[in-house]
């Protein structure tokens, strides 16, 4: 009797064990949990706060700022309206130094103005600098197009289109991954946007690797996908220099296969830039385009901290 109720009070001393094992491990468990909930809740309100102290580069509002790297390669190339590729993690053909993977619809220069409109917005806001806070009809109006069914349909479909992206972005130890718009709300009764822009997205920009372009000079070549982007790409430059006719086919990402029919087009499109920007351009018998333009101040700055 004695041997059975010694067997029965050692199975209730292992039960009583056993249950103080699991509720230390559960209470374990529990307490890891809850440290792992405060470092997320710590670290979103860290992002928070980066966000709201995210700062673009200044430029005056006759112009727009845009990362060297966007303006250098085919990212929002030369072509025409139309149906989109879509490209799946493909390098974009850029000048050397940078490297760009994409994935979305291809994207062309009215993609670019609403980027640069974007951008600029967000410039503009005091704080939450990667929420930009608009309306159709002030979007459509600074871009210079009008505020009608046509023009609205066609902020949607670029926007969506904007949101549906993934560029890789590569450039002396600078780099970002993500989309060129993160997320965006509209509300189609009031035509009042909320779009969102990945803070980190000033990576893009460092080291001063940007641009101002002009803005007037740029809506004047509106409907010259080809002008526009020779537009930004020798606006990047100081002191441009030679650079062969095939370069500039394969960097405007033009989808005209015949270099010879491209060659063509861009005599057209060189004049066009000349007129509109008091430059001068030329293609000389060896197939080098050539354009002389005065720096800008800050191009100016740059070019004497070399001397």
């Amino acid at each position: 009797m004695q041997d059975e109720e010694k067997k029965e009070k050692s199975h209730v001393s292992m039960m009583e064990k056993v249950t103080r094992m699991r509720a230390t491990t559960a209470e374990r468990t529990r307490l890891k949990r809850e440290e792992e909930d405060a470092k997320a809740i710590a670290q979103g309100k860290a992002l928070q706060t980066t966000a709201k102290i995210i700062q673009l580069p200044v430029w005056p509002d006759c112009s727009r700022g845009v990362p060297n790297g966007v303006l250098r390669s085919a990212l929002f190339g030369a072509i025409k309206r139309g149906p989109r590729k879509f490209i799946n993690r493909e390098f974009m053909n850029t000048l050397e130094g940078y490297e760009i993977r994409y994935t979305g619809a291809r994207l062309d220069q009215s993609d670019l103005d609403v980027w640069e409109t974007l951008l600029d917005l967000s410039k503009q806001a005091s704080e939450n600098q990667n929420h930009v806070y608009t309306s159709e009809r002030a979007l459509l109006q600074k871009m210079g197009r009008a505020y009608g069914k046509s023009g609205r349909e066609w902020l949607k479909s670029a926007t969506a289109r904007l949101s549906a992206t993934n560029v890789e972005f590569n450039h002396t130890n600078s780099n970002y991954g993500g989309s060129l718009v993160d997320e965006f709300y509209r509300d189609d009764d009031t035509g009042r946007y909320v779009i969102v822009l990945n803070p980190k997205l000033q990576a893009m920009f460092a080291r001063d690797d940007w641009t101002q372009i002009n803005w007037e000079q740029r809506q004047r070549l509106k409907g010259q996908p080809l002008a526009q982007w020779l537009h930004g790409f020798y606006s990047t430059h100081a002191e441009p220099y030679p650079v062969k006719v095939k370069t500039l086919h394969r960097l405007s990402g033009s989808e005209n296969m015949e270099i010879c029919s491209f060659r063509q087009k861009l005599r057209e499109n060189l004049k066009e830039l000349d007129a509109v920007t008091g430059w001068v351009s030329s293609i000389d018998k060896a197939d080098n385009v050539h354009v002389k333009k005065t720096p800008t101040p800050s191009q100016t700055r740059h070019l004497n901290k070399k001397k």
